[in-house]
């Protein structure tokens, strides 16, 4: 795995680009606190399930049913927050 995935600003602006392939909406650095079930982004709850496990791919990482039942699987920064904390693991 590519170091480059470990930096903070870079795993945001990978999960950027992962909801850009998987889901076809482009976001921005404005878009980092937005809820990505909101009504701008619009994700629906099956959508995040996707979004995991991508995320669990190319990081190789395990995010906790706590986690995201609690929330902290629902903006940009708050998944990335997420994955850094696993990859310091």
């Amino acid at each position: 795995m590519e170091n480059n995935l470990y930096n903070e600003q870079l795993v945001k602006n990978k999960i950027i680009d992962i909801i850009d392939k998987l889901f076809n909406i482009q976001l921005d650095e404005a878009s980092l606190d937005e809820s990505l079930l909101g009504k701008n982004i619009k994700l629906t709850a099956r959508d995040l399930v996707y979004l995991y496990f991508e995320i669990k791919d190319i990081w190789n990482i395990n995010i906790s049913e706590d986690s995201i039942v609690s929330g902290k699987f629902h903006t940009i920064n708050s998944i990335s927050t997420l994955i850094n904390g696993e990859i310091k693991k």
